[in-house]
């Protein structure tokens, strides 16, 4: 059993050094440059995310893996999202405390980028997200302490994935995906979103977190209550003065 563990730990590590040097290498391509190597590039990503599956342990290759999405986010573009799907269940699976806060970060990176454009990937990972860290958070919600109390390590921790959580659908509904908080499965769990929000309006650790829920609130209310243009009846003709 130990010899096998040896030999787990030795093959994890020199795959994420191979892992690695695909990262670095990528750096010195930009999207336009990579135009002929993008083929190579997915082919790489590709066996990178089987190799994290075959070490699904392995906290390097996770990294690596981690640090290869955010420069095939530049190099392949659009083309990393059907990766970034089939790689995020994996980040996520045994997942410490710092790697949810990379896989958000990485997220939040393609919601920045491509907007609307990764709203059928981002409907299938946002509950997967919002599960790793509630859980990882557990109940209640982490809330304001007076001043002057001590804040014990695991509630710093806790708060730290609320934070983290919040920039997550801060940079959903800032970027066009307010669909996605709408969209199956997500839809379900809409009265739950609401009332974290609203409860961390007021109970947040600290002002900057409130003010993130009532920055995500009021463009709530901007999508889903606006006035909808009005719409001429139905076989009226064109409006005076246009063009036949």
């Amino acid at each position: 059993a130990e010899q096998a563990q040896a030999a787990e730990a030795e093959g994890a590590a020199a795959a994420a050094h191979v892992i690695s040097a695909l990262g670095m290498l990528s750096k010195g391509f930009t999207h336009a440059s990579a135009l002929g190597t993008r083929h190579i590039f997915a082919q790489s990503l590709e066996a990178a995310l089987q190799t994290s599956a075959a070490f699904p342990r392995s906290a390097e290759i996770r990294s690596r893996v981690l640090m290869l999405l955010h420069r095939m986010v530049e190099c392949l573009g659009e083309g990393v999202l059907a990766y970034l799907q089939k790689a995020t269940p994996q980040l996520l699976r045994n997942a410490q405390q710092s790697e949810l806060h990379e896989v958000v970060t990485l997220v939040n990176q393609v919601v920045a980028k491509f907007k609307g454009a990764c709203s059928e990937q981002l409907a299938v990972l946002a509950p997967m997200i919002t599960r790793a860290l509630f859980e990882a958070m557990g109940a209640p919600l982490p809330r304001a302490l007076p001043p002057d109390a001590p804040v014990p390590e695991a509630e710093r921790e806790r708060t730290l994935l609320l934070r983290f959580y919040l920039s997550f659908v801060h940079g959903l509904t800032h970027n066009q995906l307010v669909c996605v908080l709408i969209a199956p499965p997500n839809n379900a769990s809409l009265d739950q979103f609401l009332s974290v929000l609203i409860e961390c309006c007021v109970e947040a650790a600290d002002c900057a977190m409130q003010r993130q829920c009532v920055a995500v609130l009021h463009k709530l209310v901007e999508s889903w209550a606006a006035p909808q243009p009005a719409q001429p009846p139905a076989g009226s003709g064109p409006p005076p003065g246009a063009v036949p």
